[in-house]
């Protein structure tokens, strides 16, 4: 009885999330097709795959209600990267969230080495950062400047403002 009572209060809150509307962010691929090609190493077939289901379903009017699981080093962290790049091409700012502030850190060393090179600003925000660094980073994603912002739970703060949020990982 748990189970079922679990299953269909899941089943409730993923229908009312599925009502809401979502921006359609189609898949373009110039920015993708750049970062593959400056990667040292090609896609595994599995990472592929799972990246072509979410860019179908970013592609789609209903909020996407994805879960990628895998083992440390699998390249999860590199198909949320291209999620994200389908965000910006399509003009929004794509927010990822790591639980740790180690954890959000490392990700931001890899996004930058992976997405500056293709002219993307990123942005990196944790509890840690204040005073007049954490301002200008506020800014950044205020504005838009920065598309892609890196940080804890501090991203999702009452005053924090996105410019234009397409994409939460």
């Amino acid at each position: 009885e748990e189970l079922l009572a679990n299953y269909l209060s899941l089943r409730r809150l993923r229908d009312q999330a599925q009502a809401q509307a979502a921006p359609a962010l189609s898949s373009k691929g110039e920015l993708r097709k750049r970062l593959l090609h400056a990667l040292p190493f090609s896609l595994t077939a599995a990472q592929q795959r799972v990246g072509r289901e979410i860019a179908k379903d970013l592609a789609r009017k209903q909020p996407m209600l994805r879960l990628v699981q895998g083992d440390v080093g699998s390249g999860k962290t590199l198909v949320a990267v291209l999620a994200a790049l389908q965000a910006v091409e399509n003009g929004y700012q794509a927010v990822l969230m790591a639980p740790t502030e180690i954890l959000a850190e490392q990700h931001y060393i890899n996004l930058d080495q992976w997405l500056q090179p293709l002219g993307l600003e990123l942005g990196f925000l944790s509890g840690r950062i204040k005073g007049k660094k954490r301002e200008a980073v506020l800014q950044l994603m205020a504005s838009g400047q920065a598309q892609v912002i890196v940080g804890t739970h501090a991203l999702f703060q009452e005053h924090v403002q996105f410019n234009r949020l397409g994409l939460i990982i």
